[in-house]
Protein backbone atom coordinates (compact mmCIF):
# COMPACT_ATOMS: atom_id res chain seq x y z
CA UNK A 1 0.00 0.00 0.00
CA UNK A 2 2.55 2.26 0.77
CA UNK A 3 4.72 1.67 -2.54
CA UNK A 4 1.16 3.24 -4.11
CA UNK A 5 1.04 6.01 -2.46
CA UNK A 6 4.29 6.91 -3.42
CA UNK A 7 3.55 6.32 -7.13
CA UNK A 8 0.19 8.26 -6.98
CA UNK A 9 1.83 10.90 -4.92
CA UNK A 10 4.49 11.23 -7.74
CA UNK A 11 2.22 11.57 -10.63
CA UNK A 12 2.31 14.67 -12.35
CA UNK A 13 -1.32 16.62 -13.01
CA UNK A 14 -2.17 17.04 -16.86
CA UNK A 15 -0.30 19.18 -18.51
CA UNK A 16 1.91 19.99 -15.50
CA UNK A 17 4.96 18.95 -14.21
CA UNK A 18 4.11 18.43 -10.68
CA UNK A 19 1.21 16.57 -9.32
CA UNK A 20 -1.22 18.99 -7.36
CA UNK A 21 -2.08 18.73 -3.75
CA UNK A 22 -4.58 15.97 -3.76
CA UNK A 23 -1.47 14.09 -4.35
CA UNK A 24 -0.23 14.45 -0.79
CA UNK A 25 -3.62 13.05 0.53
CA UNK A 26 -4.41 9.70 1.36
CA UNK A 27 -7.80 8.06 0.67
CA UNK A 28 -9.12 4.62 2.35
CA UNK A 29 -11.93 2.86 1.12
CA UNK A 30 -14.26 0.41 3.69
CA UNK A 31 -15.93 -2.15 2.94
CA UNK A 32 -19.23 -1.08 4.91
CA UNK A 33 -20.60 2.91 5.36
CA UNK A 34 -18.56 4.96 7.97
CA UNK A 35 -21.21 6.56 10.33
CA UNK A 36 -20.95 10.44 9.31
CA UNK A 37 -21.83 11.69 13.16
CA UNK A 38 -19.01 10.58 15.62
CA UNK A 39 -16.66 10.69 12.62
CA UNK A 40 -17.01 13.80 10.41
CA UNK A 41 -16.15 17.32 12.21
CA UNK A 42 -16.84 19.51 9.09
CA UNK A 43 -18.13 18.93 5.60
CA UNK A 44 -16.49 21.29 2.53
CA UNK A 45 -18.15 21.30 -0.76
CA UNK A 46 -18.62 23.86 -3.44
CA UNK A 47 -21.32 26.24 -3.06
CA UNK A 48 -23.12 25.20 -6.68
CA UNK A 49 -23.85 22.05 -5.25
CA UNK A 50 -26.06 23.75 -2.88
CA UNK A 51 -27.74 25.96 -5.38
CA UNK A 52 -27.91 23.87 -8.75
CA UNK A 53 -31.96 23.65 -9.63
CA UNK A 54 -31.98 19.87 -11.09
CA UNK A 55 -30.61 18.37 -7.42
CA UNK A 56 -31.45 21.39 -5.21
CA UNK A 57 -33.86 19.31 -2.94
CA UNK A 58 -31.62 16.45 -2.27
CA UNK A 59 -28.68 18.18 -2.08
CA UNK A 60 -31.10 20.25 0.65
CA UNK A 61 -31.83 16.71 1.94
CA UNK A 62 -28.10 16.24 3.15
CA UNK A 63 -27.99 19.89 3.97
CA UNK A 64 -30.75 18.91 6.76
CA UNK A 65 -29.27 15.94 7.69
CA UNK A 66 -25.46 17.61 8.60
CA UNK A 67 -27.74 19.71 10.33
CA UNK A 68 -29.88 16.99 12.41
CA UNK A 69 -26.17 15.17 12.99
CA UNK A 70 -24.51 18.62 13.95
CA UNK A 71 -22.25 18.39 11.42
CA UNK A 72 -21.22 21.76 10.56
CA UNK A 73 -20.94 22.57 6.68
CA UNK A 74 -19.55 25.41 4.69
CA UNK A 75 -19.12 26.10 0.93
CA UNK A 76 -16.34 27.36 -1.46
CA UNK A 77 -16.89 29.48 -4.73
CA UNK A 78 -16.02 26.69 -7.37
CA UNK A 79 -15.03 27.95 -10.67
CA UNK A 80 -15.09 25.77 -14.23
CA UNK A 81 -11.63 25.17 -15.16
CA UNK A 82 -9.67 25.77 -12.15
CA UNK A 83 -7.37 22.77 -10.64
CA UNK A 84 -8.09 21.71 -7.71
CA UNK A 85 -4.84 23.86 -6.41
CA UNK A 86 -6.53 26.71 -7.23
CA UNK A 87 -8.63 26.18 -4.22
CA UNK A 88 -6.32 24.69 -1.54
CA UNK A 89 -6.01 28.13 0.37
CA UNK A 90 -9.72 29.05 0.68
CA UNK A 91 -10.83 25.45 2.01
CA UNK A 92 -7.71 25.66 4.47
CA UNK A 93 -9.10 28.92 5.17
CA UNK A 94 -12.46 27.37 5.97
CA UNK A 95 -10.59 24.72 7.76
CA UNK A 96 -8.50 26.91 10.10
CA UNK A 97 -11.39 29.06 10.89
CA UNK A 98 -13.57 26.56 11.66
CA UNK A 99 -10.68 24.96 13.75
CA UNK A 100 -10.12 28.59 15.84
CA UNK A 101 -13.65 28.78 16.65
CA UNK A 102 -13.51 25.10 17.88
CA UNK A 103 -10.66 26.73 20.18
CA UNK A 104 -8.48 23.76 18.59
CA UNK A 105 -6.05 26.93 16.89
Amino acid sequence: MAKGFVRIAGLAASGNNSPDHRAASIEIAYAEHVPLKGNVRLVIMPKQFIENPRTSSRNRELLDRLDELGIQWDVYDWRANETPNFYLDEIARIVQQHLRKQGQL
